[in-house]
């Protein structure tokens, strides 16, 4: 909201240097948060050449603080590129069209998809407010142009990663969406505003009370711990015994464990990283039996969960799973928790 602000009154005042200055350390954390802040500046660019292209010192002056802010995060994005682990060729699930209208309620008011009589008024209420927040905008272009920009900021970054997860590789997940939350609030405002006053009050009312209806479900059924790593971790100190070996496959995964862990923090501390089958091969050397707390790899689009169902043993997932399946016949235990599976595997140590 505060790089928004900035940059409607640059826009009308673009000879501030004290506003480029703030729209410039803005956007730099905004990119250094994450990378989808992007969809921002790409909002402002359509903006820029619908509205504002021949005003070149806007535009020349734009484009540097843009450059300056966005180099950091590219080279940073570059680096962990270069460094990223290979996974597997089992493809995450992608989205479809369906997903689409989710998503967009899902960022307003924490609709998730699912199909219950409950969130009926509030997708009804939603619907209402974005169609003729869209309306309105319509109708307001001639005498203030610049309000595209929220509808704009609203759909870039969702059909931008839409694209890209159905044609390059899939990354599509609500969370990365929440730059457009204030797009679609400010859509859906102004959709309702022509309203009765009672009318307006009580649409606001249904999304927040569907948002906070999900909130308070989601920690009475314990949704809100997306992997279950306490619980994990009970397993593993329970398990161990000396001459064990316990493995993960990425250093984020051995941290978060470890936050979780309570027995004897020597076991986190020489556990170890296998990114390869020769690494676990390698293990399977020198240990008698291996505990792998395997967390899940596919996102849920839309809740802050993982896929339902998953399968660790599945081939093609990560090379981790397929030293699994090759192995599965050593299993000596399997415990299913949410989000992540502890495996107790026997080696061949002799």
């Amino acid at each position: 909201m505060l790089i928004t602000f900035c940059f409607v009154l640059l826009l009308r005042r673009p000879q501030s240097r004290r506003l480029w200055w703030t729209f410039g350390v803005l956007t730099l954390i905004a990119n250094l948060t994450h990378y989808t802040a992007i969809g921002l500046g790409a909002s402002q660019l359509l903006v820029l050449l619908l509205f504002y292209r021949r005003q070149r010192a806007l535009l020349r002056r734009w484009f540097v603080v843009q450059f300056l802010a966005t180099l950091p995060a590219a080279l940073w994005g570059v680096l962990a590129t270069l460094s990223a682990t290979s996974g597997g060729n089992n493809p995450p699930p992608r989205p479809d069209l369906f997903d689409l209208p989710i998503s967009f309620l899902n960022v307003l008011m924490g609709y998730g998809g699912e199909l219950q009589w409950v969130f009926l008024p509030g997708i009804i209420v939603a619907t209402l407010g974005l169609v003729w927040g869209l309306r309105a905008i319509v109708q307001m272009r001639a005498r203030q142009p610049d309000a595209l920009y929220w509808p704009l900021l609203a759909a870039i970054p969702i059909l931008t990663l839409f694209v890209v997860s159905i044609t390059l590789f899939a990354k599509y997940k609500d969370r990365y969406f929440m730059i457009a939350m204030p797009a679609l609030l400010v859509i859906f405002l102004l959709g309702w505003q022509r309203a009765p006053r009672l009318a307006r009050y009580a649409a606001v009312g249904v999304v927040l009370l569907t948002g906070l209806g999900q909130v308070l479900h989601m920690y009475a059924s314990g949704d809100y711990e997306r992997t279950a790593w306490s619980r994990a971790a009970q397993v593993v100190a329970d398990e161990y015994r000396a001459g064990d070996c316990v493995v993960f496959s990425r250093w984020a995964l051995q941290q978060a464990f470890a936050v979780s862990f309570q027995g004897d923090p020597q076991i986190v501390e020489q556990s170890a990283l296998a990114h390869s089958a020769q690494e676990l091969d390698a293990l399977a050397q020198r240990c008698e039996r291996l505990l792998v707390p395997y967390r899940a790899e596919y996102e849920d689009h839309h809740r802050q969960e993982w896929v339902q169902n998953f399968d660790p043993l599945a081939r093609g997932i990560s090379p981790l799973a397929d030293w699994l399946y090759t192995h599965r016949e050593g299993i000596l235990g399997r415990w299913d928790f949410r989000g992540v599976t502890v495996f107790v595997v026997a080696t061949a140590r002799p």
